[in-house]
């Protein structure tokens, strides 16, 4: 949600974000680039202990969208055969969209 689609749909996905747990993808070059991840979204992790996490691209949904949003995962994969659970984003652990998801 890197756009915004129709006024009634973004209106509709605003208030379904404030009724229901909504979850959106981030990462994989779609959406808003260069915006920065709210912390509550950012994992407390050391970034230091693993330098091997997947890194993940930019694409954040629309600040909007974001506000309300139970969640925000990445989807960045390198292969069909492995997940990652965790991405690393400007330097801070964030979650795939899998682990997103589940949590």
């Amino acid at each position: 949600m890197g756009t915004h689609r129709s006024p009634a749909g973004d209106e509709a996905l605003r208030s379904a974000t404030h009724l229901t747990k909504v979850v959106f993808q981030a990462g994989n070059g779609d959406g808003v680039v260069g915006a920065p991840l709210p912390a509550r979204f950012q994992l407390d992790l050391d970034s230091r202990t693993d330098q091997n996490a997947i890194v993940a691209t930019e694409g954040l949904p629309l600040q909007e969208f974001i506000d309300g949003a139970y969640d925000i995962g990445y989807v960045d994969y390198r292969t069909i055969n492995r997940l990652p659970m965790i991405e690393r984003q400007d330097g801070k652990y964030v979650k795939s969209l899998l682990t997103a998801v589940w949590s």
